[in-house]
Order: C-alpha cells, then structure tokens, then sequence
C-alpha cells in the first residue's frame, strides 16, 4: 500500500512539474518580449499568452485539489490498516505542501494580474498618444489652410 501511494505521489509531482514548467516558459516569453521587443507586441499576443497563463493556472489547481481529496481518500483508508503513527508520518508535510502548491500557482495568477494591469496601462498611454497627435495634425491642417 505504501510503495502504491509512492507511486501516486511520484506521478502527481511530475505532472504537476511538467506543467508547472509550461506554464512558466510561457510566462518567461511573455517577459522577454515585452522587455526587449515591446514595438511588437499585439493585443493578440497578450491575450494569448495570458489565456494559457491562465488556463495553466486553472490545470495546476484543479490536479493539485484532486490530489488533496485522493490522498485523504487514502488515508481513510489506509487508517485501517495501518498503525496510526505510519498514517503520521506519511501524511507529516501534506498540509506544508498544499499551502506551498497553492502559493506557487499564486504566483502565476499574481503574474499574470501585472502583466494585464501593465498591458492595459501601456494601451490607455498609447490611446492618449494617438489622440494627442490627432489634436496636433488637426491644428497643423488647420494652420495649413489658412
């Protein structure tokens, strides 16, 4: 039973770390090119890359739910049949790595959160821009005329 959940942990934590580092080569992208390449970014691009931000988020949270109701499914039943100081030891950082889990996926919630308020700041810069040059070559046709 406990080479089973082994297993199951085993597994878990690879998927969750396969994903967890998806999510975050997407969020390392999104960084680089607003850094150094911000004249190419598009609405499109963003928006993208924050629905998969997002969409992997949503994924890491949900598996990492289902691994909290698994394990305590197990440990029900491993009551049982184990002495109670075995269940103890096996389930001693459950909770420590929930919260820790929770914190990382955090994290990329709290990225992406800046990275639209960011995205959303430059937009209303670049609407005030267009508007302003619009003013001025309003008034330069103006003059032009006369």
């Amino acid at each position: 039973m406990l080479e089973e959940e082994i297993v199951a942990r085993r597994s878990f934590w690879r998927r969750q770390r396969q994903k967890e580092e998806e999510v975050t080569q997407v969020e390392h992208k999104l960084a680089l090119t607003l850094i150094t390449d911000v004249d190419s970014v598009t609405v499109k691009s963003v928006s993208k890359a924050l629905e998969e931000i997002d969409s992997g988020s949503t994924v890491l949270a949900e598996a990492g739910k289902r691994e909290v109701q698994r394990r305590g499914a197990a440990e029900h039943e491993y009551s049982s049949v184990l002495p109670p100081e075995v269940i103890a030891v096996l389930t001693d950082c459950d909770a420590r790595e929930c919260e820790m889990e929770e914190g990382h996926i955090a994290a990329h919630v709290k990225f992406a959160d800046a990275v639209r308020k960011f995205f959303n700041k430059l937009q209303q810069e670049e609407k005030k821009f267009k508007e302003k040059m619009e003013q001025i070559s309003g008034k330069s046709a103006e003059e032009f005329s006369r």
